[in-house]
């Protein structure tokens, strides 16, 4: 069993002790030193995306960013194995667009 402690300064609009563990406390800070944004901050609707693949499509050299999972590497987005899409298919693929 784990114990934390927090000053009441620090409670937020949440009780629940879970929000409050020192991991999640610090990732928390992190975001917002890096003033961070949160996907719902970014796009309308997040259920699920869509893949340029399944429909024949190709990643291309140069074109829109295409973000995937694996551009998200310990809580920050990593862009170093960034793909491109064709503007043609960003704008048949409203569903993973972002703001």
């Amino acid at each position: 069993m784990q114990t934390s402690t927090i000053k009441f300064s620090q409670i937020e609009d949440r009780i629940d002790a879970e929000y409050y563990k020192p991991e999640y406390l610090i990732l928390n800070s992190k975001f917002k030193i890096q003033n961070s944004k949160f996907l719902n901050d970014l796009s309308q609707i997040i259920t699920k995306g869509e893949t340029p693949l399944w429909r024949g499509d190709v990643y291309v050299s140069k074109g829109i960013p295409f973000l995937r999972v694996v551009n998200f590497v310990n809580e920050e987005l990593d862009l170093s194995d960034i793909v491109y899409i064709p503007e043609f298919v960003h704008e048949r693929m409203k569903r993973s667009q972002l703001k």
